[in-house]
């Protein structure tokens, strides 16, 4: 997963570097929406509110389990695009185009591909969304 976000738990947030490095390692180990949003309301209750690297980290989980659901291989940020990638398939085997979805996305053959803007707010939005209409297909 390659984002265009700054993902952390700065210093100023927690301090105690044994307690960041325990929460990398609960965060890395969450499997489900439900553990994703058990540990953010537990962050608030210790730390107070979410600054932003915080809530991108969280926005970044959230993806990550979205994508695992609809079978991506890979979300990654090439230039101006986020890339959702398929498996890709084995050699000579055919595989039909995949649907269009919108919200600014066009298709590859194991792939889609949509615009990202860093000054429209909006594309966080819009990936969900692709991403569940991914998984509803």
């Amino acid at each position: 997963m390659d984002l265009p976000l700054s993902v952390n738990i700065p210093l100023d947030y927690v301090s105690d570097q044994a307690l960041r490095l325990q929460l990398y390692r609960r965060i890395a180990s969450i499997a489900s929406e439900s553990e994703l949003k058990q540990l953010k309301e537990e962050f608030k209750d210790r730390f107070g509110k979410l600054i932003e690297p915080v809530e991108n980290l969280f926005f970044q989980l959230n993806i990550r389990l979205l994508g695992e659901r609809a079978g991506l291989t890979s979300i990654t940020n090439e230039g101006e695009q986020i890339v959702l990638r398929f498996p890709s398939p084995p050699n000579g085997a055919f595989i039909p185009d995949l649907p269009p979805i919108g919200y600014q996305t066009r298709v590859g053959k194991n792939s889609y591909w949509m615009r990202f803007d860093a000054s429209d707010d909006e594309w966080k939005e819009r990936l969900v969304k692709v991403l569940n209409d991914i998984i509803q297909k």
